[in-house]
């Protein structure tokens, strides 16, 4: 076994085989945005809910869309849909059911602050201004 593999299992409670199989059932690429791995250059990530009680695994994305989406779907409506279909219908309880739940010690643990103090700064710095006249952005094209 592959140390990615034991990884997985240890932290959302699926195997190889299941995420394989969540892979194949959105396409072969990230939910939001269609990504392969290959293109992504590394495994697409496994996103869950950060639901202490109620934790699941919604699906794989590619390093941008587990990282930074929730920053930059406000400027892209095709990434926004996207992001939108993958949270409404998300592929992971799809194949693993409805009942699956991700282990309590990886479903408790924080978001990423830093990220999140990002967004919320880059929310307060708007201004009503176009993104390329914001310090530290850029125009999403």
């Amino acid at each position: 076994m592959e140390p990615w593999e034991r990884r997985i299992i240890e932290k959302y409670g699926i195997t190889a085989a299941e995420y394989n199989a969540i892979l194949e059932e959105q396409g072969g690429g990230c939910a939001v945005c269609g990504k392969t791995p290959a293109q992504n250059r590394q495994r697409l990530a496994v996103d869950h809910n950060h639901k202490k009680d109620n934790c699941i695994v919604r699906g794989l994305l590619c390093t941008f869309d587990n990282s930074i989406v929730v920053a930059q779907h406000l400027d892209n409506p095709k990434r926004a849909a996207g992001l939108a279909a993958y949270i409404l219908n998300p592929p992971g309880p799809r194949v693993l059911g409805p009942d699956h739940r991700v282990p309590a010690a990886t479903a408790a643990k924080p978001r990423n602050n830093r990220l999140t103090a990002t967004y919320q700064a880059g929310l307060l710095a708007r201004d009503n201004k176009p993104a390329a006249s914001r310090p530290g952005r850029r125009e999403i094209r």
